[in-house]
């Protein structure tokens, strides 16, 4: 079957206490078919139970990807203040967090000549 991969967050509000953002994937089917498939990639925990603003290297749009990245909430606050890179197929994540800083939405910049998708910053 043909089908368009793509990574989402599930559920609104991530950051709220109680909530509890999720990362999915989820197969966009091409031939027709009234029904996608949704997987979970990730358990909240390895995220902080708050994540939002994914993206991707944007080399790899519309193609098979890895990697995703994405703000997370490293808790008990309540707003993003941690970088998220998730490993989709590991289904692990990597998380960052400075004190005091509030990082914004991540864009994946490739290092020059890359040849790996995760390879830049």
């Amino acid at each position: 079957m043909a089908a368009v991969n793509t990574s989402c967050l599930i559920g609104s509000n991530s950051f709220l206490p109680r909530a509890a953002g999720r990362v999915g994937r989820f197969r966009i089917p091409l031939d027709g078919s009234p029904f996608g498939e949704l997987d979970t990639t990730l358990d909240p925990e390895e995220h902080g139970r708050g994540i939002n603003m994914c993206s991707i290297n944007p080399a790899y749009l519309g193609k098979r990807y890895r990697y995703a990245y994405a703000c997370g909430a490293r808790r008990p606050c309540n707003f993003p203040n941690t970088l998220t890179k998730i490993a989709l197929a590991e289904k692990t994540a990597k998380n960052w967090h400075e004190e005091g800083a509030v990082p914004s939405e991540p864009f994946f910049v490739a290092r020059p000549g890359a040849t790996d998708e995760d390879d830049g910053q």
